[in-house]
């Protein structure tokens, strides 16, 4: 038999016609030239077959608003690990090797908008950045006037509507949390109408100064956010413009304006309903637990069981009427609250018009419901905005703003603290009524029945009505003899109105006599008393101002405030209660023996104020800048007079 084999390039037979291998590289020669030789063929063939797998991407990088190179950008591809990165020359030029795989090429630079271009099969990449301090030539609310970013020289901090919405919550400092540097916010309470929320600029521990167009003022946290354009923070000597009150900051609020829609409209509507879970209520345990728990307590109590061992707390005569059934445990917590309430808020805005005249008109409403299941606790408000503008001539402008907010508060007479407590304090084994009876409440130890407490039909109620205007006009007058100066006048006027009402009523606790089958009554809280509070204040700000603004030279910019401000702030109240003699909303329900009435001193003030403020800015080319900012203050709080 003969065997035939085939020939190869790698392959041969020896004599016995086995195939033999020949191996792929060279054995060590005699000659170590043709050794040298064959190992740089290896290696050529070795670097070839890596740089097939990779390619090189070049380019450019500009700046998108003048064209000039940008140096330092970094380039990147890939993740992790496998990133690959460089950085383009002074000339904005850049060379990177990447993966072939790679789709997508990185462009970073301080400063700058991020850009990821996509390749495809492109080896060349021309990429213009657009630069992220672009919103420096920004114009934002400062104090007094407005300023672009680029030139400010304080510490300011602005926040857009579109920023402040991405929260919802009934009160305007808690949409605040978190979204301004240096501005610390803290909520005390979640109870409805609390607004107990405290705030501070950069851990100065007062508030700051809360300035609403132009007019400082408090209230902004029952204002709709809707209505609010910008929020600027002053944080450092920007805001010693405003004198010793602004000595922990300021907070500048912008409400928005109707813009020209070209002679349209726009009318938005938004409503937005959440459900609120109260966090944190602890759970109780069961009477027979409680009891067993009490037992363990006393028992490991080393003063007393040193010497000898104490008597449990309760027996098992006492344990075992709630181990068969007989009594049942009350769950005090499940009885006075609710697991979840909701929140409601309504805003209804239209805004438009041309460029003679323009408003921007808001209506908002909101209603926040209590935990408590009586439903004796909740909030509501309503707010209206309308913001005119008119243009009078080419040179003359007026705004007419008004603005103003009702709300009203209704809760227990007892304040929501001493429920909670009362609440959490109550041990399961007392009986929420007597003979469980729901007509006849159950006396406490304390006379405060947690589930009697928070019916406001039983113990009374607290009422807190606020009603607030806010009425402003602005005239601008463009001298046309002088360019860049304008003549500014303002005066705002404020009306706002306390209507409180605490009605506290005498109610019946029980205990059960067992023997007798009759319930013994307990009258606590007595007598009813009823007391009303009416307050009422006005106030009046009038500012007179020169604004000056123009550039020389081409890149020498000038501005300057010159301006005079009046304010006047009064305000007076009363108060009266009665003891009642039959239920009423009504002082004159009452009996007279014993009635007061006054004025509460502490709220009774009348403030008026002078100011002279002046202001020059100049920068360079937007580069090199200067502010001055002077401001003098009278008040008639200080003796003119020596002492």
């Amino acid at each position: 038999m003969k065997l035939n084999m085939k020939r190869n390039n790698s392959a041969s037979t020896d004599q016995s016609g086995f195939a033999k291998i020949i191996p792929l590289y060279p054995r060590r020669s005699k000659n170590p030239w043709l050794y040298i030789s064959s190992l740089f063929v290896l290696l050529f063939l070795i670097t070839s077959s890596a740089f097939a797998q990779q390619k090189i991407i070049k380019g450019k990088v500009i700046d998108v608003k003048d064209g000039s190179p940008l140096s330092g950008v970094t380039v990147s591809a890939g993740t992790g690990a496998n990133i690959v990165s460089t950085t383009t020359t002074p000339l904005g030029d850049f060379a990177i090797t990447v993966p072939a795989a790679t789709t997508e090429i990185k462009f970073t630079y301080v400063g700058f908008g991020e850009i990821v271009e996509k390749i495809g099969s492109r080896t060349v990449l021309n990429i213009s950045m657009s630069s992220t301090a672009a919103n420096l030539g920004e114009v934002i609310v400062v104090a007094y006037g407005t300023q672009k970013k680029a030139t400010l020289t304080g510490a300011v901090s602005q926040l857009k509507n579109s920023e402040l919405m991405t929260t919802k919550n009934e009160s305007v400092p808690n949409m605040l949390t978190g979204k301004v540097p240096g501005l610390r916010m803290v909520q005390r309470t979640a109870e409805p109408g609390g607004y107990e929320n405290s705030f501070d600029i950069r851990g100065y521990g007062a508030p700051p100064l809360v300035v609403i167009d132009g007019v400082p003022r408090s209230g902004f946290e029952k204002m709709d956010p809707n209505e609010i354009e910008s929020i600027s923070v002053l944080k450092d000597a920007s805001a010693a413009v405003y004198g010793v009150r602004a000595s922990n900051g300021v907070v500048l609020i912008t409400t928005k304006k109707g813009g020209s829609k070209e002679g349209k409209f726009d009318i938005s509507y938004s409503f937005n309903y959440a459900l609120q879970q109260f966090l944190g209520m602890p759970e109780g345990v069961g009477p027979v637990d409680y009891m067993m728990l009490s037992n363990e307590k006393k028992k490991r109590a080393f003063a007393s069981n040193f010497m000898g061992n104490d008597a449990p707390a309760y027996s098992y005569a006492d344990i075992e009427p709630w181990l068969n059934g007989q009594y049942q445990g009350a769950d005090w917590i499940e009885a006075a609250f609710k697991t979840t309430t909701p929140q409601m808020q309504q805003n209804l805005s239209i805004s438009g018009g041309n460029d003679k005249i323009n408003a921007f008109v808001t209506f908002g409403y909101m209603k926040q419901d209590g935990l408590l299941k009586s439903n004796d606790l909740d909030y509501s408000r309503w707010n209206l905005r309308s913001n005119l503008n008119v243009k009078i001539t080419n040179n003359l402008r007026a705004q007419v703003l008004l603005s103003g907010y009702m709300d009203e508060k209704n809760q227990p007479f007892q304040d929501l603290w001493t429920i909670f407590k009362y609440t959490w304090n109550q041990i399961p084994i007392n009986q929420i009524y007597a003979n469980n009876n729901p007509e006849y409440l159950n006396i406490m130890p304390d006379n405060a029945n947690p589930v009697g407490i928070t019916d406001a039909s039983k113990v009374g109620y607290r009422t807190r009505k606020q009603r607030n205007v806010q009425s402003q006009l602005n005239l601008e007058w463009e001298i046309p003899w002088v360019k860049g100066l304008k003549a500014r006048g303002m005066f705002n006027y404020g009306y706002n109105v306390d209507d409180n009402t605490d009605y506290r009523k005498a109610y019946n606790l029980y205990s059960y006599n067992a023997v007798d089958d009759k319930y013994i009554v307990s009258t606590v809280n007595g007598p009813s008393n009823l007391n009303r509070y009416y307050g009422t204040s006005f106030s009046t700000l009038g500012q007179l101002s020169l604004n000056y603004a123009n550039t020389f030279y081409k890149d020498h910019n000038v501005g300057a405030l010159l301006l005079y401000e009046q304010s006047h702030f009064k305000n007076d109240n009363f108060f009266a209660n009665r003891n009642m003699l039959f239920e009423t909303d009504y002082l004159f329900g009452g009996q007279t023996d014993q009635q007061q009435g006054n004025t509460a001193f502490t709220a009774l003030s009348e403030v008026a104020t002078k100011a002279l403020v002046a202001r020059v800015t100049y920068d360079y080319k937007g580069r090199y800048l200067a502010e001055v900012s002077v401001r003098e203050d009278g008040s008639n709080k200080y003796n003119p007079e020596p002492s």
